[in-house]
């Protein structure tokens, strides 16, 4: 179970490291018990805090969510930052390698074919001075 959506929210629980987070699939819209999570509002000292909490969070256990607006955006945030990295990451092997690599073996190829033709010309040439040979005779 995620750490991030089963406990309250404090801004010590914020930490970089992607297995507390369960942010892949959007801010969730549902609690784990399968009730509508809701937008509330809280004081905490003077501030009002918003919070996105299960209407059952507090009852019976401590699976519910109840957990501030803050996080959740955090959250999603990092998830879609570290999403961006990865394809950014992928976009440029693609291209550092890739490209590099389907130029050369395109240029390979150009010249396979350059040295076919020549090869070619060179028996089509031996064939005409064969038949003309036999010609002759």
């Amino acid at each position: 179970m995620p750490l991030s959506y089963s406990s309250p929210s404090l801004s010590e629980e914020r930490s970089d490291d992607p297995s507390k987070y369960d942010g892949d699939f959007g801010v969730p819209q549902i609690c784990f018990c399968g009730k509508q999570l809701e937008l509330v509002e809280r004081l905490i000292g003077d501030q009002k805090k918003t919070f996105l909490k299960c209407p059952m969070s507090g009852q019976d256990d401590n699976y519910h969510v109840d957990k501030g607006w803050d996080l959740v955006v955090h959250e999603q945030c990092f998830c879609i930052d570290k999403r961006f990295g990865e394809h950014r990451e992928l976009i440029q092997n693609a291209f550092k390698f890739g490209g590099d690599s389907n130029r050369l073996q395109i240029n390979q190829i150009r010249a396979e074919i350059e040295d076919l033709k020549d090869r070619l010309d060179k028996k089509d040439a031996e064939i005409t001075r064969l038949m003309d040979a036999l010609g002759k005779k």
